[in-house]
């Protein structure tokens, strides 16, 4: 990317995030969870356990969702949201 004069089309461009649109901080009763596991397997079920039930609130972005990224200067991104794995157009 950095020998064109242009972001290609198949380029990706991440800038950050808002505060809460990707991650938000868990309830103190999930760290405390977290900190008090016994060891790291524990820890690690604690984690899963907390990123299933965000999931199931479907708070992430998911499948079918379209997102606009702009930037000063550089124009903006339009992409749709689609499942690992899926086709593409």
């Amino acid at each position: 990317m950095v020998a064109r004069n242009a972001i290609g089309t198949e380029s990706a461009v991440l800038t950050g995030t808002g505060d809460g649109v990707v991650l938000q901080e868990p309830e103190p009763a999930v760290i405390k969870a977290v900190m008090g596991a016994k060891d790291r397997a524990a820890q690690l079920a604690q984690i899963e356990r907390y990123v299933a039930g965000e999931a199931t609130r479907r708070i992430y972005l998911q499948p079918g969702n379209r997102v606009r990224h702009s930037s000063n200067y550089l124009g903006w991104i339009d992409a749709t949201v689609v499942a690992a794995g899926a086709p593409t157009k």
